[in-house]
């Protein structure tokens, strides 16, 4: 974890971590309103909201203008129009710009923050996850070992033989385990011994929050768990660009934004 997600992770759970108490979709919408009520604080204190104001209102006019003198075929008059709206939005976005840097701290550590808790649910005690070993193709045949610990339970036993993993390109060895965490909650380090290497694997169970389910080691090897994706309210997709939480919290920032510069005018 970079020392940036590690700073955001402190931040944003003194800031937001009672949300992670409440169900997740309520979660992610508080999470959405508190970043738009962010940006509309911003922009009402350190944007020049006579001069946005006065631009809304003559873009407007100027709309009008343009459309009247289109009608009437003139088009000297249109493309004079044109260039002093356009001169009206450079105005705009100047007294823009100001806020939008301001905004863009706060909404960082937030967005990075929320990667590292909202994109999965958090495994529970005695629910079983899956552990998955990656391997280059030269460790397939090898025997690796799951470390047993008091609170740790492997269905099928703790010994692996890697195997081929012929879904990969290009190919690479796999071995899993479907493992359980007794209560009480807690943080361990699961650890499998492959050849004379020890990996270790962060893992936590029966909290709000969860470990990075992906670990990538030396030598090209990687060890994740397999954890369940949020989807916001069931319906939202993830896709290949954008997780599912992400997608669902621009949305309603977008909509909590919109709808609060009509109910406090802010321009």
């Amino acid at each position: 974890m970079s020392w940036w997600s590690e700073l955001c992770g402190r931040i944003g759970d003194f800031v937001f971590i009672w949300l992670l108490y409440l169900p997740r979709d309520l979660t992610l919408v508080l999470l959405a309103a508190s970043s738009a009520l962010i940006l509309l604080l911003i922009r009402r204190f350190a944007a020049n909201q006579i001069v946005l104001r006065s631009a809304r209102q003559d873009d407007r006019r100027l709309k009008r203008l343009i459309k009247r003198w289109r009608r009437r075929g003139d088009r000297q008059r249109v493309q004079q129009y044109r260039r002093t709206r356009g001169e009206v939005a450079r105005v705009r976005m100047k007294s823009e710009a100001w806020p939008a840097l301001l905004a863009l701290l706060p909404l960082m550590v937030i967005v990075t923050w929320a990667s590292a808790r909202l994109a999965f649910y958090p495994p529970r005690c005695d629910s079983a996850t899956e552990l998955v070993l990656q391997t280059p193709i030269t460790g397939v045949g090898q025997v690796v070992h799951l470390v047993p610990n008091s609170n740790l339970r492997s269905s099928a036993g703790w010994l692996r033989e890697i195997k081929l993993d012929m879904r990969k390109s290009p190919k690479k060895g796999i071995a899993w385990w479907h493992i359980t965490i007794r209560p009480p909650a807690q943080d361990t380090s699961l650890q499998i011994r492959y050849g004379a290497t020890t990996l270790e694997h962060p893992f936590r169970a029966g909290q709000v929050t969860y470990a990075p389910p992906v670990k990538v080691h030396a030598g090209d090897i990687v060890t994740k768990v397999s954890l369940q994706r949020y989807r916001p309210f069931a319906f939202v997709p993830n896709t290949r660009w954008l997780p599912a939480w992400t997608i669902g919290y621009l949305l309603f920032t977008a909509f909590f934004f919109f709808v609060g510069k009509r109910l406090v005018r802010i321009d």
